[in-house]
């Protein structure tokens, strides 16, 4: 049963995972599935800059938790990589800032 409620924040603590080998693609792709259904705060995805399978959650303690139940729970032998952080950015302006957007359209030939 899955309880319905709010949203959850977007992560901001990254782990690469890779499996041991091949032809354990399969199954930590099965157990990702698994894991991030019952946690919904656990997100996956593929860089594409590096190609890496990317384990997102809120914290270094959630993400060791995950990695540690892939290969407790599951029996996924899984690699982790240093865990990263995304900084998040935003421009402060001391004085408030006006502007204005003047366009000059032409209706029907008319200006």
């Amino acid at each position: 049963p899955t309880l319905v409620g709010g949203r959850a924040m977007e992560p901001v603590f990254f782990v690469a995972l890779e499996a041991d080998s091949a032809s354990q693609h399969a199954a930590l792709d099965a157990a990702l599935s698994c894991l991030t259904l019952e946690d919904p705060s656990l997100h996956v995805r593929a860089s594409r800059e590096t190609g890496q399978l990317l384990l997102a959650g809120m914290g270094e303690l959630h993400l060791e938790v995950a990695a540690s139940r892939l290969r407790r729970d599951f029996d996924v032998p899984v690699r982790v990589g240093r865990m990263r952080v995304a900084y998040r950015e935003t421009a402060c302006v001391a004085e408030p800032l006006e502007h204005s957007l003047f366009t000059e359209r032409a209706l029907a030939g008319k200006a």
